[in-house]
C-alpha cells in the first residue's frame, strides 16, 4: 500500500471512530437522564400564611427517602412539601443535618413504608473537562435537563471549594444534583455567577457525605435558629441578595451585598453582583469600581 493510500485510509478510521464515538455520546445521555431523574425532586416551601414561599430541587440520597438541597432553599420557611418526578408530594418532617459552610442540609420527609430510588455521592473531585449533566427545576420548569462540562475546581471564599461547571443554571436550580456519566452526584449546584449561564458553581459531593447526622428538628424551629447564623453570614447575606436581585430588585439588593462585602471584602461573587445592581440602576461609575473588584 502507498503512503499516501495508507494516509487516506488511517484519516477515513480515525474520522469513523470519532463519529462513533459521538453517537455514543449522544446516546449515553438520554440512558443517563433516565436513570437518574426519578431520584430528583422539586421542593416547595410555604410561608405562615400558607402562601408560597419560593422553590428548588433536591435529590434523594438513600432508599430511606431523605433529600439533600442548599441550606439557602428552605430558609424562612415555614413548612415544605417534596414533590417527585412521579407526582407524588410529601410534606418535611424537618431537618437532620447540615453544613452551614457548604450551603447543604439533609431533610427527612413525613412518610414510612416506602423505598425510593436515589443517586450516589462520589466523594471524589471531578477532572477539569469532565462532562456533567445537571437536572433539576429552574424558573419552575420541572425536571429540566442541562449538560456541560467541569471548567475547574477552584477555592471561593467564602463557599471554600468549588466546582465550576458550563451547564446551564438558573434561579430554582439550587439544589440540583451535578452527575458525572456514571450517573454519581459530584457536586450540588449552588450558584451562578453572570446571566452567561456559563460561571455555574456546585458543592462538591464529598460535603454531602461528611454531613454530620443530628437530632431532627422541626423545619420552623431550625429555619428561626439557623436564619438567624446564617442571615449574620457573609454566605447568607449574599444569597439574600440574589434572591432580592432575582425579583427584579435591584436597588433592594444592594444592602445585602455591600454588607457581604463588609464581611468579607474578597468574596468575588458579591462585588460582581453588585456591580451587575448598580449597572441595572443607572449608576455605571459605581458598577465599574465594584466589578473591578471582583476581577483583582
Amino acid at each position: 500500500m502507498s503512503k499516501h493510500r495508507l494516509f487516506i485510509f488511517l484519516l477515513t478510521f480515525v474520522a469513523f471512530i470519532s463519529g462513533l464515538s459521538l453517537v455514543s455520546a449522544q446516546r449515553e445521555i438520554p440512558a443517563l437522564v433516565k436513570k437518574v431523574k426519578p431520584a430528583v425532586v422539586v421542593i416547595y416551601t410555604y410561608d405562615s400564611n400558607g402562601e408560597l414561599l419560593g422553590q428548588g430541587s433536591g435529590f434523594f440520597v438513600n432508599a430511606k427517602g431523605d433529600v439533600i438541597t442548599n441550606i439557602h432553599v428552605l430558609l424562612g420557611a415555614y413548612r415544605g412539601e417534596v414533590k417527585t418526578s412521579q407526582g407524588e408530594s410529601y410534606f418535611i418532617k424537618g431537618v437532620i443535618g447540615q453544613d452551614i459552610e457548604g450551603d447543604l442540609v439533609k431533610i427527612v420527609l413525613d412518610i414510612s413504608d416506602k423505598t425510593f430510588p436515589y443517586l450516589r455521592v462520589c466523594t471524589s473531585l471531578p477532572e477539569d473537562g469532565e462532562r456533567v449533566v445537571v437536572i433539576g427545576h429552574p424558573l419552575g420548569l420541572e425536571q429540566t435537563v442541562s449538560d456541560g462540562i467541569v471548567s475547574v475546581v477552584r477555592y471561593a471564599p467564602p463557599l471554600g471549594q468549588v466546582i465550576q461547571i458550563t451547564a446551564p443554571i438558573s434561579p430554582g436550580s439550587s439544589g440540583s444534583p451535578v452527575v458525572n456519566m456514571d450517573g454519581d452526584v459530584v457536586g450540588v449546584v449552588a450558584l451562578m455567577l453572570g446571566k452567561g449561564q456559563s460561571l455555574n458553581f456546585a458543592i462538591p459531593g464529598e460535603k454531602i457525605v461528611n454531613l454530620k447526622p443530628r437530632k431532627i428538628q422541626a423545619l420552623q424551629e431550625w429555619t428561626t435558629v439557623t436564619g438567624d447564623e446564617w442571615l449574620e453570614s457573609a454566605k447568607g447575606l449574599f444569597f439574600s441578595g440574589l434572591s432580592i436581585l432575582w425579583e427584579e430588585d435591584y436597588e433592594g439588593a444592594l444592602p445585602y451585598f455591600e454588607e457581604a462585602i463588609k464581611k468579607n471584602p474578597d468574596f468575588a461573587e458579591a462585588h460582581y453582583w453588585l456591580g451587575w445592581a448598580y449597572s441595572m440602576l443607572g449608576r455605571h461609575k459605581e458598577a465599574i469600581k465594584v466589578l473591578k473588584e471582583s476581577i483583582r
